[in-house]
């Protein structure tokens, strides 16, 4: 099957999947940074903020031969953000095994519907053991495509297309949106034969912007 053809059969099949259930998840909030600045009397101080939390679903998804892996979705249920706006997503593949690794697509949907591919048709035929997967749209180069796979952070990517820069959008189409609510990763094998586990689930990393909050500050003579 060719490397589009299979993609799109990827997110059909996501597009018309159904939750199946909700993880409890675990989050540890990072520090706020705030900055202000000072104005006149009578005029309004605009405090820009972010708040960064990490979130973790550690049960472990199944990849079967061919299909949807188990769960389908992986849910994480984020929380704990106040009028606040998502400006960067990472995910963290943990423990992740595969017999023949490019059968492999991970797909990220955030609560408000939007998606992008997190993953398709890399590595090559080494079988992939126990690796960590981190995607962060900074990251220097996508994951090895006709190379083994190996632990480290990447770009998200799906395999080369023939017309060269052709791809999926990064992580970035997911910023703008509402961080709290149901986070869901889609795992999927498209080509029978092969199979794989990602043993310790996944982690979601949310940096969001606060809502600005005007203050007033008063002249002193």
């Amino acid at each position: 099957m060719g490397v589009l053809t299979r993609v799109l059969v990827f997110l059909v099949a996501i597009s018309l999947a159904l939750p199946l259930a909700e993880i409890t998840t675990a989050p540890a909030m990072a520090k706020n940074h705030q900055r202000s600045a000072h104005a006149d009397k009578s005029k309004s101080v605009q405090a820009e903020k972010s708040q960064t939390l990490t979130f973790s679903n550690t049960t472990a998804i199944t990849i079967p031969s061919l299909g949807n892996a188990s769960p389908f979705p992986s849910t994480i249920q984020a929380s704990g953000f106040k009028k606040s706006t998502v400006q960067d997503v990472n995910v963290t593949i943990n423990g992740f095994s595969h017999t023949f690794p490019p059968d492999v697509g991970i797909l990220l949907q955030a609560p408000n519907g939007q998606a992008t591919v997190l993953m398709q048709d890399a590595g090559n035929t080494t079988a992939a053991t126990n690796l960590t997967l981190t995607f962060d749209d900074e990251a220097a180069s996508p994951p090895p495509f006709g190379a083994p796979l190996v632990s480290g952070t990447f770009k998200p990517a799906t395999g080369p297309f023939p017309s060269a820069g052709t791809g999926y959008p990064g992580l970035f189409v997911l910023d703008g949106g509402n961080p709290n609510g149901a986070w869901q990763l889609f795992v999927a094998d498209d080509a029978d034969g092969d199979t794989g586990t990602i043993s310790g689930g996944w982690s979601l990393t949310i940096q969001a912007k606060v809502a600005k909050e005007k203050k007033k500050h008063k002249k002193h003579h």
